[in-house]
């Protein structure tokens, strides 16, 4: 009976058995995907929509992309400082619009700043 070849996991290596992660590597999963619950659980409720809602009302334009003298609409309202990292949740001068490709830029930098709270 011949031998199946090795199959990728999502585990990064080639295994035996097929599937998403074979048995070996299901704690993989487990490490990458820690759970963060959902929006309301993490703070991100009632209040937060209100503040999110009246601050994009009076800067609807990405402040990072008007720094360099482009105009783009904001899609979403940024926290210049992380809660995790010690930052205001509510506090108007703790909050930026910014555009999702200013928004992933500020991110990731933020990973590099604040090591701790991004695992």
């Amino acid at each position: 009976m011949p031998i199946a070849p090795p199959v990728p996991c999502k585990g990064s290596q080639f295994c035996s058995k097929p599937g998403p992660y074979c048995e070996d590597h299901r704690g993989v999963r487990e490490e990458r995907k820690a759970p963060r619950g959902k929006t309301k659980a993490r703070g991100y409720g009632g209040r937060w929509r209100k503040v999110r809602s009246r601050y994009l009302g009076r800067r609807p334009l990405c402040e990072m992309c008007d720094l360099e003298g482009d105009i783009t609409a904001a899609e979403m309202v940024d926290h210049v400082i992380p809660i995790a990292a010690g930052g205001a949740q509510y506090d108007p001068r703790n909050l930026q619009s910014l555009c999702n490709s200013c928004h992933g830029k500020k991110t990731a930098a933020d990973r590099s700043k604040y090591p701790d709270i991004y695992r």
